[in-house]
């Protein structure tokens, strides 16, 4: 059990890297299995995590790039390890890392190591916009992973277990009907044990990183001895973190409603 503490802030003045060809683990469109064969893994980040609001100036943005702020509230959490500087900013609980934005290939993407925060941050930047690339108000989205209907934002979704078998491996199609897709990993205890194929995963990396949509994945809370997420979820979402460049922990944060910001002194432009 980890005490109340504020949500710190890590910089956001970056410059997001691209890998350029979006092709670490494959391309869904030639058939690949979803096997992680690349992905800056293990590699050193040059931004780190402030558990104390300290705003970190790492790197001039790109042209373009503006000054803004995120707030996000949650009561309890997972936890990631960020392993890649694709990612370039992050909240964290007493240096904890439990939301990170990033820019991969052609794409973006969030995640969140708790499933109640995607969407639902409170902010002046263009978020959904540059997720969506689009200043449509309202893009397209697809949610997957969950079977139970799931508010996010200010609009409900009713989620299939699986991808739509349309868009399995077919990643054009999906980047043809959708700006982003959401991957919420269900815990084994409302699955039994059924969760998304590497293709499925692989198909929405794909629409990511090669076909430039927007992606949010939402782990969740794992205690040790068997919270929300059990060893065999955590693997399982795992599949699709770690070529971003984060591996979910098995921890539990449980604090009480806690309410923190990161500060943007350069978040990136639309489009």
């Amino acid at each position: 059990m980890v005490g109340v503490g504020l949500l710190g802030a890590l910089v956001a003045c970056q410059t997001p890297s691209a890998s350029g060809d979006g092709s670490a683990m494959g391309s869904s469109s030639s058939g690949a299995s979803g096997t992680q064969t690349g992905g800056t893994i293990g590699a050193d980040t040059t931004a780190s995590a402030s558990s104390d609001g300290e705003i970190l100036d790492v790197g001039k943005g790109p042209v373009g790039c503006i000054e803004c702020s995120l707030t996000i509230s949650s009561m309890q959490s997972g936890i990631f390890e960020v392993l890649s500087d694709d990612i370039f900013a992050t909240a964290t609980l007493e240096g904890q890392t439990v939301y990170a934005v990033g820019e991969l290939g052609n794409g973006r993407f969030i995640a969140t190591a708790d499933s109640s925060l995607p969407l639902n941050e409170q902010t002046d930047c263009p978020l959904l916009a540059w997720l969506a690339a689009t200043h449509d108000p309202d893009p397209s989205i697809l949610v997957f992973g969950w079977d139970r209907n799931v508010e996010l934002g200010d609009r409900e979704f009713q989620p299939t277990l699986h991808m739509p078998e349309a868009y399995v491996g077919d990643a054009e199609a999906l980047a043809a009907d959708y700006d982003v897709v959401v991957y919420l990993e269900e815990s084994f205890y409302l699955d039994d044990g059924d969760t998304p194929t590497n293709l499925e995963l692989q198909t929405a990396y794909d629409f990511m990183a090669i076909h430039g949509g927007g992606l949010v994945v939402s782990s969740e809370y794992a205690e040790p001895g068997g919270g929300y997420l059990t060893p065999a979820d955590l693997a399982s979402v795992n599949r699709l973190l770690l070529p971003l460049g984060l591996e979910a922990q098995q921890v539990n944060l449980s604090w009480g409603d806690v309410v923190g910001g990161i500060e943007f002194p350069c978040f990136p432009p639309v489009g």
